[in-house]
């Protein structure tokens, strides 16, 4: 014997559906994108942060496993406050500087701190490229 189709069958079909129509958006977003961004954009605030704190000197920096010369010094915080202001930019140009010697690797690294392998990674290079421990 063949049962009849329920004439409610359909209406259940679509109820069932309905959450779908409204998980698609969500589905369809990118969070990776959006985690790029803010962890670019937390990294330059950061490098703001540090580059602009009354406190840090060259003083607080200097010493032969940090910046040897004021000098550097300058230049490594200049480099770090340009990349903070247009990373996009700037990235090379302190990957290249990062790169570029143990003395300029070094007195970065002193800058930036404990942070110093997230600019690493963000500028594109890794820590066994670069020349400073």
């Amino acid at each position: 014997m063949i049962a009849p189709p329920s004439k409610y069958a359909p209406m259940a079909a679509i109820i069932m559906l309905l959450p779908m129509l409204w998980a698609a958006p969500v589905l369809a977003d990118e969070p990776t994108v959006v985690e790029e961004t803010e962890a670019a954009g937390a990294l330059s605030q950061l490098l703001k942060n540090i580059l602009g704190d009354p406190n840090r000197n060259f003083n607080r920096y200097y010493g032969p496993d940090d910046c040897s010369t004021e000098q550097l010094y300058i230049g490594s915080k200049d480099l770090l406050g340009k990349y903070a202001q247009a990373p996009a930019e700037h990235r090379g140009a302190l990957r290249a500087y990062i790169e570029s010697g143990k003395e300029q690797c070094n007195c970065a690294r002193a800058i930036v701190g404990k942070n110093f392998d997230i600019l690493v990674d963000a500028v594109g290079s890794d820590m066994s490229r670069v020349p400073c421990p």
